[in-house]
């Protein structure tokens, strides 16, 4: 009988201790699962928030908890965000202080952005790093699946006029840094000299833009890399930029484009004729919408005369009578 009850005792014991394990892994268990759900649930309120690097050429987010839920309210939430300044102190807001949001419609996954007309002041690179930031943004949002900006009711064009129409998360890259370049495709109409280098010929050239130079720039590099950069160009078009020209720099001020090259321009290619070898240059830049006039310096001074003698300090405009 003493030993059948100090079996039983044993066998008690080790049923409660059993007990006491379940008990133990179950309160883990469901510790770990409110937990999950907590984190889940954080997760769930958390968005990044895109900003400036500090040399305002790059992308870098950050995470912000957001308090609202639905999407009408977290999308103007967001926006707000993006207003405020950065944590990272090396980082800084995109938009630019007196550019303000006049109007945001959405409508069944398209979400439309309306702003004052500043936003047109906008430096084409920072212009491009906004709406890049803007897109990235709030495309987080469930249900937000396309965006697309306007200035004062009218759709946002690019610098040739080209409507810039819905964006989506899909027209940004992302690189191996957790920065965000934008990439898109712009149009340019370039002209180059003919066959006898007394007429310019009209061509038009498409190509990747990432925001990190002005059009202006991109129109000139494209003029100096010269009709070999060009695929499917056809015969007939020649170069008209020196070989070893660099551009030292380009600027726009109210429609003039000021273009300063290295000594190299002077040394016309050989048989061109001045006005074409000046105008290729002046008559592409003119194509941009940012662009009514081109005057042109060597190593930032003013020169009086080029080539064969033709005035060369003087602001030019469009010459289509050279055109072909």
């Amino acid at each position: 009988m003493l030993k059948e009850r100090k079996e039983f005792g044993i066998s008690y014991l080790k049923f409660s201790f059993l007990i006491l394990i379940i008990a133990v892994i179950s309160f883990c268990f469901f510790i770990s699962c409110d937990k999950k759900e907590e984190e889940e649930k954080q997760d769930a309120n958390s968005y990044e928030i895109y900003y400036l690097n500090n040399e305002e050429t790059k992308l870098v987010p950050e995470i912000y908890k957001a308090r609202k839920v639905s999407s009408d309210e977290l999308i103007w939430e967001l926006l707000q965000a993006m207003e405020n300044s950065p944590k990272d102190l090396s980082l800084r807001k995109v938009k630019s202080d007196d550019i303000s949001i006049k109007k945001v419609e959405a409508d069944e996954g398209q979400l439309t952005i309306d702003f004052n007309s500043n936003y047109k002041k906008m430096e084409a690179v920072k212009e491009i790093l906004y709406r890049a930031a803007v897109v990235k943004t709030l495309s987080q949002i469930q249900g937000v699946e396309f965006i697309q900006f306007y200035v004062e009711g009218q759709p946002l064009t690019n610098q040739n006029e080209q409507l810039i129409g819905f964006m989506s998360a899909e027209n940004f890259i992302d690189n191996t840094g957790k920065e965000t370049n934008y990439y898109q495709n712009v149009s340019m109409v370039l002209y180059f000299a003919n066959k006898g280098g007394t007429k310019l010929k009209e061509t038009h050239v498409t190509k990747i833009y990432d925001g990190t130079v002005t059009m202006e720039q991109l129109v000139i590099q494209q003029l100096l890399a010269g009709t070999e950069s060009i695929e499917d160009l056809g015969k007939g078009y020649y170069d008209t930029i020196p070989k070893g020209t660099s551009l030292i720099k380009t600027t726009t001020k109210e429609g003039i484009a000021y273009v300063d090259f290295s000594e190299e321009f002077l040394t016309k290619r050989e048989g061109l004729s001045d006005e074409v070898a000046i105008y290729s240059i002046v008559n592409s830049l003119v194509e941009l919408s940012s662009v009514n006039k081109v005057q042109f310096t060597i190593n930032g001074l003013s020169v009086e005369k080029f080539g064969d003698g033709i005035s060369f300090d003087g602001i030019f405009e469009r010459n289509l009578d050279i055109v072909e």
